[in-house]
């Protein structure tokens, strides 16, 4: 039996428990069966995505896009709003669930972004108007729900009109705008679920129940899931522990490959005057100067740092999913740092913080936001890190190299003005 590393109780896994999990207990075989159907909606990358999901929203419940579910969808959607309205207390400008299953939503009119508001739908002959707010990982800004309001009350504020403000969202979250209905996704899912196709238009129907799947796996706490998960958890949870442990990191494949190109990507930076050459790296740091600073007095006077010994040192780094870069001014003899950091202490990151003995951040930049692992494009980050991070050095040299030969060159007798930091 082959024998693999214990797991957090210490009790040693074995490949037989693996096999217990994946293929021996038939509540892993239920799970695979929910959630491992293709989903052209999760292959297209939109799960966490605002835009693209109010796109998809917004087509399915336009009764004039060619979906073939005519006005059910919006008529569902606005039932569910008015049910909410009434559950929390808001007016519902007279709309009651009957009213609305008589209403004529044939000639609705459904618009993206107007005014930046996500969704508004506007049946002219009803005199109703609509505004849809979107929320999937962010939240509400402290008057955007207030200031969507005004927008609609000046332009549909003609009497006669009503008006509907509907806050969509994941998570429960109270509108700070207080005539904004809360309406979550845990509720409207199923109800569009119930919606049927027109017989005949396959098509239609398989979209509908694709995206719909997708929210329900993502943004839906689905009771029966949760109950297998519970069952899977009580019975494999060294084997589930380990496979967690070793899930794939998208990031670190990102790095490791752009590791073997670091020589390739010091020729890209150069620009603007500067040329970049490689320095010594780590899996999770990757190290570049600029070849022009080389010949600054005490730059080669760095201490216990790599085997360059430079004293200033442009670093790609990785934080979990995130790509940062910064400028680092490192430990090294106390002549030579006191010239750089006389030149570079104005310049710092945090001009709030005191400059460290041994390591001081220069500059600092986030170049690449958090993402599900699953969900990287190896290539795509790649180039985008290494267009990104070039961009960052060269800009940075340029701001810093007039300083840095002003002071440094004349021994850091030199005076310069209060610039603004490097962002």
């Amino acid at each position: 039996m082959t024998e693999l590393p214990n797991g957090p109780d210490g009790l040693p896994i074995h490949i037989d428990a693996l096999e217990r999990l994946i293929v021996g207990d038939p509540a892993f075989v239920d799970l695979e069966k929910a959630l491992g159907r293709f989903c052209l909606f999760e292959a297209l990358n939109v799960v966490r995505g605002e835009v693209p999901l109010g796109n998809l929203l917004a087509a399915f419940l336009d009764p004039r896009q060619a979906h073939g579910f005519g006005a059910r969808l919006l008529r569902t959607f606005l039932m569910e709003a008015v049910r909410a309205g009434r559950a929390a207390g808001i007016g519902t400008e007279g709309l009651a669930p009957l009213s609305v299953h008589l209403l004529d939503l044939d000639e609705a009119e459904v618009r993206r972004e107007w005014h930046r508001i996500d969704i508004l739908v506007r049946v002219r002959h009803a005199k109703l108007v609509v505004a849809v707010e979107l929320k999937i990982g962010s939240r509400q800004g402290p008057s955007q729900l207030e200031g969507y309001r005004r927008t609609v009350e000046k332009e549909f504020g003609g009497p006669g009109w009503r008006r509907l403000y509907v806050f969509l969202t994941v998570d429960p979250e109270d509108p700070l705008d207080k005539v904004w209905i809360p309406l979550r996704y845990q509720a409207l899912v199923p109800a569009l679920e119930q919606v049927k196709v027109p017989a005949g238009d396959a098509a239609a129907s398989a979209a509908l129940a694709g995206f719909l799947g997708m929210l329900r796996r993502h943004h839906v706490t689905d009771d029966a899931l949760e109950e297998i998960a519970r069952k899977l958890w009580a019975s494999h949870r060294a084997a589930l522990t380990f496979l967690a442990d070793r899930r794939p990191d998208g990031m670190r494949g990102v790095f490791a490959s752009l590791r073997d190109q670091v020589d390739e990507m010091a020729g890209r930076f150069a620009g603007l005057g500067f040329t970049f050459v490689a320095d010594q790296c780590s899996t999770t740091s990757l190290r570049f100067a600029c070849a022009e600073w080389d010949g600054l007095p005490g730059m080669m006077e760095a201490v216990k740092w790599t085997a360059s010994n430079r004293l200033l040192l442009f670093e790609l780094k990785r934080y979990g999913d995130r790509a940062v870069a910064e400028l680092y001014l490192g430990p090294g003899t106390q002549q030579a740092r006191g010239l750089f950091l006389a030149a570079l202490a104005p310049y710092r990151h945090r001009q709030d913080l005191q400059p460290g003995n041994e390591w001081m951040c220069v500059a600092k930049k986030v170049i690449l936001t958090p993402q599900p692992s699953e969900d990287l494009d190896l290539g795509g980050t790649r180039e985008s890190i290494i267009e990104r991070f070039g961009t960052f050095c060269r800009e940075t040299a340029v701001k810093l190299d007039p300083a840095l030969r002003s002071s440094v060159v004349s021994g850091g007798k030199a005076a310069f003005p209060d610039p603004a930091g490097v962002s």
